[in-house]
């Protein structure tokens, strides 16, 4: 995917991090409201699959189309199709945008089981000697 910033990228740059992730998919989940012509009293569920509720290849494109233009960057077809519900589908965009949603950086590791045996024998060993 290719960027190019948007009004809707720079407003989801603008909210921590911890929160773009939910604000992107409430975007993703209103164009799939839209698409699937749902009142706002008809909730979505972001594990329904949305071609079981009766989502079109055409309305499908429509979404891409849209989701581009609010992102700014291309949404391969393919992941579309491979990405059945709004949760997968936004997993895929989050991946797909850096930018906005930089990598978790893992923790760090903790020490080995190799380092700690030592340590672990003289708490034992203090424990039954007292």
């Amino acid at each position: 995917m290719t960027s190019a910033p948007t009004a809707f990228a720079a407003e989801l740059s603008r909210i921590p991090v911890s929160a773009r992730r939910a604000a992107l998919q409430e975007a993703v989940t209103a164009e799939f409201r839209t698409a699937l012509l749902m009142t706002p009293d008809e909730a979505l569920p972001a594990d329904a699959n949305y071609f079981e509720l009766g989502l079109t290849s055409l309305r499908v494109t429509e979404i891409k189309q849209n989701l581009e233009e609010k992102l700014g960057c291309e949404v391969d077809a393919a992941v579309l199709f491979a990405s059945p519900t709004v949760a997968d589908l936004t997993d895929n965009l989050v991946a797909a945008l850096p930018g906005l949603f930089p990598p978790v950086a893992a923790p760090p590791p903790g020490p080995s089981t190799a380092d700690r045996k030592p340590l672990v024998d003289s708490l034992l060993k203090d424990l039954f000697e007292a």
